[in-house]
């Protein structure tokens, strides 16, 4: 394969993803800063990794005398801020987990997370249509996007079910959730099992996300 600069030079297509994604975290910062949210940069060093389940990078800081991870997600410290009194924070910064490499998976990533006090999980539903329907416009002009041979269009509108309701609607001869109990340690065993008895293989991750 080429060196990096090499392939930039040869290759487009390779460039254009490159102003592609500029675009789009420009435009997505545009989007919540006009909708009122304040971006915060939080700490990338912490003393402990929190805010998700995933394995951490663990480095030294020597000054300190201290061990420290990079961080693996954002979330304790913007949480901290609301309860602080900042009603609409977001941070689109990196992310480091010390896990697998795969089409799905980066141990260093980018991530946008956001938080709005007296706000509901409908209020964030809405909020993610609206700015994955704007971005999709910022990136191609149009909503309507090709992706494994189908026609999908992103404007807001989008289908709202439960996991009860599709688990429901696509195994309906194999699962019934009023006889599951959620509590009993073998529940999740169960769940497995029924969804390979209807055809459903799931294989396993490496990864947290």
């Amino acid at each position: 394969s080429r060196p990096p600069p090499l392939a930039l030079i040869a290759t487009p297509a390779v460039r254009e993803t490159f102003r592609i994604r500029a675009k789009l975290t420009s435009a997505l910062r545009r989007m919540l800063d006009d909708d009122g949210f304040l971006e915060i940069e939080t700490p990338v060093l912490m003393p402990q990794a929190g805010g998700a389940a995933a394995k951490p990078f663990e480095t030294h800081h020597n000054s300190m005398d201290m061990h420290m991870t990079l961080r693996i997600a954002t979330e304790l410290h913007l949480k901290r801020l609301v309860v602080g009194g900042f009603d609409r924070v977001y941070e689109l910064g990196r992310i480091f987990r010390n896990e697998g490499v795969s089409t799905r998976h980066n141990p260093e990533f980018t991530s946008v997370e956001i938080y709005q006090a007296y706000a509901d999980y409908n209020h964030m539903m809405d909020l993610t249509e609206k700015i994955i329907a704007g971005l999709a416009v910022e990136a191609r002009g149009t909503t309507r996007v090709q992706y494994q041979g189908e026609e999908i269009d992103l404007s807001p509108g989008w289908e709202r079910v439960t996991m009860h309701d599709l688990v429901q609607r696509h195994m309906p001869d194999h699962f019934d959730f009023a006889a599951l109990d959620p509590d009993h340690p073998d529940s999740l065993q169960v769940a497995k099992d029924k969804a390979v008895a209807a055809g459903v293989h799931s294989a396993s991750s490496k990864t947290s996300i």
